[in-house]
């Protein structure tokens, strides 16, 4: 077997294994990024009430900034939270920013006339996004949750399903069981 086409069995595994191997990892796309940090020793189930801080500003496109407020409410909703703008026992605060950064994606062709495999790599530019959320305690002022999570922006007719879904996913890891005492 040629030291060629023994690359090219080479290369075809790493690129079909399930992130086994470094080179697979690298030219796979990455995986949906999402932080969570939270106050342990805060009992969440006695948050019951929500708002929105008076200082949220909206996202650039108005568009977003009411999918992401409805996305986020439905989800504390879904909690058990319920809104009141008068007395809230947690207040909410969103930030979007939109970028773009450049990746690599692995080529693979053959050589015109030589048909020797040639391998080697393809800039795209990425556009993505990062969305971060934050629940502040009404009573005092600190910050007892904040989620942040980051996605690729993938097409603009699919917006509304992208940000429902970034959003769930920070939700999923909201504590929903009581601190343990010592």
């Amino acid at each position: 077997m040629t030291c060629k086409r023994l690359t090219a069995i080479v290369f075809a595994a790493a690129v079909s294994t399930s992130g086994a191997s470094p080179l697979a990892q690298l030219i796979r796309p990455k995986e949906d990024d999402v932080r969570v940090e939270y106050d342990r020793g805060r009992d969440f189930s006695r948050f019951k009430t929500f708002a929105w801080q008076k200082e949220q500003k909206p996202a650039p496109n108005l568009a977003n900034h009411i999918r992401l407020t409805v996305a986020v409410q439905k989800q504390l909703q879904s909690l058990g939270l319920s809104p009141d703008t008068r007395t809230p026992d947690v207040q909410v605060l969103y930030s979007l920013d939109e970028h773009s950064t450049v990746e690599f994606d692995a080529v693979y062709r053959r050589s015109p006339g030589t048909r020797t495999p040639i391998f080697g790599s393809q800039p795209r530019r990425v556009q993505e996004r990062t969305l971060s959320v934050l629940l502040v305690d009404a009573e005092t002022n600190a910050v007892v949750w904040a989620a942040s999570g980051s996605r690729e922006v993938l097409s603009p007719d699919k917006e509304e399903k992208e940000l429902n879904e970034l959003v769930r996913d920070l939700f999923a890891k909201y504590p929903k069981d009581k601190p343990k005492t010592k």
